[in-house]
């Protein structure tokens, strides 16, 4: 399975870097300069005899803006500006729910690393090192949440009536999602998997799971980008759209794990 990168390829460029570490450097040194703003303030107003400094939000008064290069707005700056990269590259938007929480340990490590030119390309090049690996087990993670409910019983023309232990039929079972559940997440990250395979972007809106949320107390039916569905107690019957979509889907598993299909689904 091939992956293009043009993302982390424009993410990568050294005037897009540069650019990137240009904005965050005359970030903090715009900082800098409302700091010695604020310093001068200070010192003007204690010598009328105010202290304290004054008020500029709910919490936060000009003494909260003269503490120096100790300002917590410099590790906020930081961190910042390291999810927004990780963002841009949409890797965030393609993993697994279980990935996920195994790269939060990753990620917060990276948010405390100093912004360079030098660790940005390591960050990116470390992306881009896991990219093809995230993306297959996204795709076998979705095999395996279509194929979860298989009942391995055979239907009038000899074919698996719903959920198929092998390949992902027309039709599939899946336990009803419910607000941040389990069968939520699996939801989620079967649509992940589709907009990738279609070259799609993935986002909560108009997703499988937002489009139930959005008819459940109206209706039981509905569709999804990629399916039609019907809503049941504790069920869900998902009807793929596209059946070349479904096709290509059982055909990059089949490559993925051989094992996992038969003969007539590998052509």
């Amino acid at each position: 399975m091939s992956i293009n990168l043009p993302t982390l390829q424009a993410l990568a460029r050294p005037d897009e870097v540069r650019r990137i570490i240009g904005i965050y450097n005359q970030t903090l040194a715009d900082y800098a300069e409302i700091q010695r703003r604020a310093d001068s303030m200070a010192k003007g107003i204690a010598s009328i005899g105010i202290v304290g400094g004054i008020r500029l939000g709910y919490r936060t008064t000009t003494n909260d803006l003269k503490t120096g290069s100790t300002s917590p707005i410099y590790e906020e700056l930081k961190a910042k500006t390291w999810q927004a990269l990780i963002q841009r590259t949409g890797l965030l938007d393609r993993v697994s729910s279980k990935r996920q929480e195994k790269m939060e340990k990753e990620i917060i490590s990276t948010l405390s690393l100093p912004v360079t030119y030098e660790n940005v390309l390591v960050v990116l090049e470390q992306i881009g090192k896991s990219w093809v690996a995230v993306h297959q087990e996204l795709i076998l993670d979705a095999f395996g949440h279509l194929t979860s409910n298989a009942r391995n019983r055979v239907g009038r023309r000899g074919k698996y009536a719903t959920n198929d232990a092998y390949a992902v039929g027309k039709k599939v079972i899946l336990t009803r999602p419910a607000t941040l559940n389990y069968a939520a997440d699996r939801l989620h990250d079967i649509d992940k998997a589709l907009c990738f395979l279609t070259g799609k972007t993935y986002s909560y809106a108009g997703s499988t799971v937002n489009c139930i949320d959005r008819v459940v107390r109206s209706s039981c039916e509905g569709e999804s980008q990629f399916f039609t569905f019907r809503i049941y107690s504790e069920t869900v019957h998902l009807t793929w759209k596209s059946e070349d979509t479904r096709q290509r889907f059982n055909r990059i598993v089949s490559k993925l794990r051989p094992q996992t299909l038969p003969g007539e689904i590998k052509r």
